[in-house]
């Protein structure tokens, strides 16, 4: 987030407000009910991915009965999930994404691993040893040094086009 924030280009386009989304005074200082979208991610950092569902799935509920007309994105773990969710117009779950690029691997061997390579972090040297087999000796520097990083590239879902944010 850090990186965001002192980017010439972000940094006027972010704020970070510190709160609840389930605390109305929160949701009205984030002038939520003025909002045309919301996104509401699940937390990857935590022990037990079904407790940050929870959260979410409340955080959502919350956002929606302050904000009924604003549109929802949400970010789950579990797919089991996504049925607590029908009020969002649109739920990503990552566990789902996963198993979705690991099927891919059938018509594209290999699209999988350089996919969740860059979708899931990892040490270095967990990097460096399984890259050894794909990528030749003086390719390393460059590869393995990129791929330690999260990026999560996606096609804006049909929904989203033409709303401002």
């Amino acid at each position: 987030m850090q990186v965001y924030l002192s980017h010439p280009v972000w940094s006027s386009r972010i704020t970070i407000l510190i709160g609840s989304p389930m605390r109305r005074t929160d949701l009205a200082r984030a002038r939520a009910e003025s909002a045309i979208a919301c996104f509401i991610h699940t937390s990857r950092s935590g022990p037990d991915p079904e407790t940050a569902d929870q959260h979410t799935v409340i955080s959502a509920w919350s956002v929606k009965n302050f904000a009924p007309d604003c549109k929802l994105y949400v970010h789950i773990l579990k797919p089991e999930t996504r049925m607590h969710l029908d009020l969002a117009d649109q739920v990503m779950c990552e566990a789902e994404v996963k198993l979705a690029l690991m099927a891919n691997h059938v018509n594209c061997p290999g699209i999988s691993t350089s996919s969740l390579s860059s979708y899931t972090p990892s040490k270095q040297s967990e990097i460096t040893s399984s890259l050894h087999c794909h990528f030749p000796s003086h390719c390393m520097g460059v590869v393995g040094d990129g791929v330690i990083y999260t990026i999560i590239t996606s096609s804006l879902p049909i929904t989203m086009y033409g709303d401002n944010f």
